[in-house]
């Protein structure tokens, strides 16, 4: 589950956040600068926990589904449309894309063509950040997963270190002497699980980038 949600999602975060910046990077575009400040916007304020979880679940039905693990995230992060964004409108030659227009090309072609193929780098950062912020997510199941069988590695390993607590609190509350309980232990176990499948990720990202 955690290896589906974090290539699926971060699949789809790359096409949703390329075509939104590449859009956002075309200066001619009619209404550019409300749109900015729409995706700008999101970066500073949010409608909160309870609309948000009201939104998802009643309007959407994504609770106890798939879904729950990749929309969320996928519609909430301007910062990496920025960042590709600023990329399209720095490091993509003007000169390119007016001679593909004047050769009669569209935009999806402009995009597909020629700003992709030198916008390597770019892709494989907000890739990796992507990648990053899916496979590390427990939130999102805590928020909406309840069926055990939808768990990802993060949710499991959380829910592993509510019960221990839970488990220390109550022994201490009825007078028992939980100090041989290995509870840091647990903790840094809980880390090292869920970062050792990413430190294996790093050295081969690496070489991409």
């Amino acid at each position: 589950m955690s290896i589906f949600v974090t290539i699926v999602g971060t699949i789809m975060a790359l096409c949703v956040n390329t075509l939104l910046a590449y859009t956002l990077s075309i200066r001619n575009l009619p209404g550019r600068r409300i749109l900015n400040f729409i995706v700008f916007f999101t970066m500073l304020f949010s409608g909160g926990l309870v609309p948000s979880y009201m939104m998802w679940t009643q309007m959407f039905g994504i609770k106890n589904t798939i879904w729950a693990y990749l929309l969320p995230n996928l519609v909430a992060n301007g910062f990496n449309v920025m960042i590709m964004r600023t990329y399209f409108e720095t490091n993509v030659p003007k000169e390119l894309l007016e001679s593909a227009r004047v050769d009669g090309a569209n935009e999806f072609t402009t995009l597909f063509r020629i700003v992709l193929p030198i916008s390597l780098p770019i892709m494989a950062t907000i890739g990796l950040m992507s990648g990053l912020a899916y496979w590390n997510d427990w939130t999102n199941g805590l928020y909406y997963i309840t069926d055990k069988n939808l768990n990802t590695v993060q949710v499991f390993l959380n829910n592993m270190l509510i019960n221990a607590q839970q488990l220390e609190q109550m022994g201490t509350a009825h007078g028992l002497d939980m100090s041989s309980m290995p509870s840091i232990a647990v903790r840094m176990a809980v880390a090292v699980a869920g970062a050792l499948p990413l430190v294996c990720v790093f050295p081969s990202s690496k070489n991409i980038l």
